[in-house]
């Protein structure tokens, strides 16, 4: 008789990084995407109000001051310290670490961000939303 596996939770996800350790381009692509969006004063940095944003959106908490102090040590520009400045090559860093420490972690971040296990964007877009009086009527 064959034996049968049954498949795991994450055969359907798409990889994040390739196996030499980069993150895969769609992946880049993605967190371009949430990047911008954060960015709300386009300087190409995220501040700590957009930092703040970020982490509320996708873990449903702040950072503590302790992770600040990580992050701040290990991807924010220098050059813009003390106040926290995270660029766009700060947060692909950020996400690689992550990924590598705490993959599940990562794909429930995208998830409360939007993307489904093909990194595809499954937020609804408001301009298709018609306001409730419309529907109503």
């Amino acid at each position: 008789m064959a034996s049968t596996t049954t498949p795991t939770l994450h055969e359907d996800r798409v990889a994040l990084v390739t196996e030499d350790d980069l993150l895969t381009p769609r992946f880049v692509e993605v967190l371009r995407e949430i990047f911008e969006r954060f960015d709300v004063n386009q300087d190409g940095f995220l501040n700590r109000n957009e930092l703040k944003a970020f982490a509320e959106a996708s873990t449903g908490k702040d950072f503590t001051e302790e992770t600040l102090e990580v992050i701040a040590k290990l991807f924010l520009e220098k050059k813009y310290l003390p106040t926290p400045q995270l660029s766009f090559l700060g947060l692909q860093g950020m996400f690689l670490l992550q990924v590598k420490l705490n993959e599940a972690e990562v794909w429930a971040d995208l998830e409360r961000l939007g993307y489904d296990h093909q990194l595809e964007s499954i937020l609804v877009e408001t301009a298709d939303l018609k306001p409730l009086e419309e529907v109503e009527a």
